[in-house]
Parts: C-alpha cells; structure tokens; sequence
C-alpha cells in the first residue's frame, strides 16, 4: 500500500508510511515525549509515536534532520519555516506528507477503516443529501462509501482550518464523486467560499482504497508563491 499513497499525492509532496512493526519509543525527540502526557495510554503512545517517526521520515526526503514536529494550539503539527505537512495514524499504520510551502500552501490526509463500525445517525450528521444518496446507490459499498466521505472530510478539514479558515464544519462541503479520477470534487456551502482565504481554485481529494483501508489526501497549490 506504501506505493500506492505515494502515487496517490501530488508531485513534490514526499510520503511516509510507517506501521507497528516500525515504531520505537526511541526515535520521538525528547521534546515531543513531552507532549504525551503522563496519562497517554499505549494505544496513543503507539500512534503518536508511528505519526512522528513518518514525519521525521517525510522531511529527511527534503534533508531536513532533527527537527522535532511539536503541536500548535489545534493540536495541529508544526512544521519548519517554509514547509506543510500533515499526520493521519490509526492502530496499524501512519502516513505523513510535507512539501515546500513556495509549492502547495497545505496538506490534508487521512487514513481510515472500512472495518469500524460507524452507526449511520452519525453519517447523517457528516453528509449533505447529495452524498448521502450516492452512498446508497450501491447496498455492498454503502459502508465503504460512506467511510470515503468522512476521511476526505477529515482530509479537508485538516488542509482548511486555521491556513484558510478558521472554522469548518462537515457540511459547510460538498464532495462528488468522480470516477475516472478516484477523487471528489468540492463544493463549498453555507457562504464557506466567501470566509476562505486566498483559495480561489478549485479543490480535489484523491482517494485510495485498498483493502479495508482508506487513504485520502487534499494539496492544496500556492497561486500566490
């Protein structure tokens, strides 16, 4: 799959994927032991260790070395002047992107299960009707589907918030489907294209799914570098 997600990101976005197997306390700098508090479990420690560990593998693509990725006020990771990034783990698996800021302006992605059981009341509170109703266009890949628009969302959500906006909600877009791509498209509602800053392009979140996992990821270019 660790081709596949690299393939998947635009060019000159470098791609780290990391499992279990690789982790090790040992590689967090110190300072980003720092930010798992005394009451991390070890399923978080185990996460947050793999996030960190593919975004130390992600820079190095760039030469940069001994960087800690601390958090900002959002829990969002910060990255060295001139760069952007983004972390997505779940309990197997981690995956992080960086490209130079003169390039993209930000990065979202996100990694999820097929296998989690998401009760659909909370799909209901995620998706507008539009998507809804492609979801359920096929019966054995409602699940799947459904799942697809949550992690772009999440992909979304993370590219937006705080470099372009300061609030997002799940339905403040609308994502569609395109299938000679395996991406969506955006649109945005509620008057979101009138609070985004400086983002007068269309938007695209690719979509990779393999297996029970789902990947998708939203670079955004910088028109003003």
């Amino acid at each position: 799959m660790d081709q596949q997600i690299s393939s998947l990101c635009m060019p000159g976005v470098n791609v780290s994927v990391v499992s279990a197997s690789q982790r090790a306390e040992s590689c967090l700098y110190p300072e980003e032991k720092q930010i798992l508090t005394a009451f991390a479990t070890r399923k978080r420690t185990g996460e947050f260790t793999m996030g960190r560990t593919a975004a130390r593998n992600a820079l190095a693509q760039f030469g940069i070395t001994r960087f800690p990725v601390l958090k900002g006020r959002r829990r969002e990771p910060i990255w060295p002047a001139g760069y952007v990034g983004s972390i997505t783990h779940k309990t197997k698996m981690a995956v992080a992107a960086v490209a130079r800021e003169r390039q993209y302006s930000s990065i979202g992605i996100d990694l999820e299960y097929t296998s989690e059981d998401i009760p659909f009341e909370m799909f209901k509170k995620i998706c507008v009707p539009a998507e809804i109703q492609w979801a359920k266009q096929c019966e054995t890949l409602k699940s799947v589907r459904f799942m697809m628009l949550f992690s772009a969302k999440e992909s979304i959500y993370k590219a937006l918030n705080l470099k372009h906006v300061s609030r997002i909600g799940f339905k403040d877009v609308q994502l569609n489907w395109i299938d000679e791509t395996h991406a969506f498209t955006v649109d945005f509602l509620n008057g979101l294209e009138k609070r985004l800053d400086r983002l007068d392009h269309p938007l695209t979140v690719t979509c990779l799914v393999s297996g029970r996992s789902v990947f998708t990821c939203l670079a955004i270019e910088n028109h003003d570098a």
